[in-house]
């Protein structure tokens, strides 16, 4: 059964970062502008934590207690609306929910960064490669479930792709070349794929070779969005062995900034990692060995 689990989309996201600079610009608290308002506190509480869609009779409330014009009400009014498009269909597939939450912030962000110790980033995989990971990491998932998550994986892909072209930079570790998943010709047809997205030119992708050394991301993989609005901050994302988790703290956020920057710094040049793969998918295609 597909779930129904609400996701923050970026209109909503924006509408409440506005409504909470507003009331913040008055000086209330959540609790003062309850009762100002005669707006219900748990109402409020839910509208500005996003743990459901925005009620739109309870933004027209506030656009009405904040005395706004006709044109900020209405471009508030249209913030809170049901959010539709090409990039609103992950809840078709049925995915765990932070996967879903994944993928949605990746629909709507303007650019991600990534890097990635283990595995090709999942933006970058080939349906070979996914479905062996997917099988691998979410083996307690159903037949059915583990079918419909490499599917979104294929469907993202098209975020790299006009009109969308998701501006993506990704820091790959060597060793990921050199770990063979979904046979000898699954992993060839991968390098093969990755080898075509780094001619994107929306797409950036380095390799850290295994001689840098000690370097800031043995502390394991993460990503980061950029949405591109002064009212919503960025993300990072980190998924162990526990969990997945988001975060939107400015000091975890610029932590991962200044790690990714000096990631980038000590990973080859792009073209120098193109030729990295290269000479993988060489080897692999003069390996003798099945599998």
């Amino acid at each position: 059964m597909v779930r129904a689990t609400y996701i923050p989309r970026t209109p909503h996201r924006l509408l409440v970062a506005r409504l909470k600079q507003m009331r913040q610009e008055h000086g209330l608290t959540p609790a003062d502008l309850a009762a100002q308002s005669k707006i219900n506190p748990t109402q409020l509480s839910r509208l500005e934590s996003l743990t459901r869609p925005p009620v739109a009779s309870q933004v027209l409330a506030l656009c009405h207690f904040y005395k706004l014009d006709e044109r900020t009400t209405a471009e508030l009014m249209a913030l809170a609306e049901p959010v539709r498009g090409d990039h609103d269909g992950w809840s078709r597939f049925d995915l765990e929910t932070m996967t879903a939450r994944y993928l949605t912030f990746e629909s709507d962000s303007k650019g991600v960064l990534t890097y990635q110790s283990m595995l090709i980033p999942g933006l970058l995989q080939e349906e070979s490669y996914a479905t062996a990971v997917v099988n691998s990491l979410r083996s307690y998932l159903s037949d059915e479930q583990i079918t419909e998550t490499v599917a979104s994986r294929m469907e993202r892909r098209r975020n790299l792709l006009p009109p969308r072209s998701l501006k993506f930079h990704a820091i790959i570790d060597e060793a990921v070349l050199l770990r063979r998943l979904g046979g000898k010709q699954g992993m060839r047809r991968q390098l093969e794929h990755l080898l075509e997205a780094t001619q994107l030119p929306n797409v950036i992708v380095q390799i850290l070779p295994i001689s840098s050394g000690p370097h800031p991301g043995l502390n394991g993989s993460f990503s980061i969005f950029t949405f591109g609005q002064d009212l919503l901050g960025d993300f990072a994302y980190v998924e162990d062995q526990i969990g997945q988790t988001f975060e939107d703290r400015d000091d975890i956020v610029a932590l991962c900034k200044s790690n990714f920057s000096a990631l980038a710094t000590l990973a080859a040049t792009p073209n120098e990692s193109t030729t990295m793969i290269e000479q993988r998918l060489s080897w692999l295609e003069s390996d003798g060995t099945e599998g």
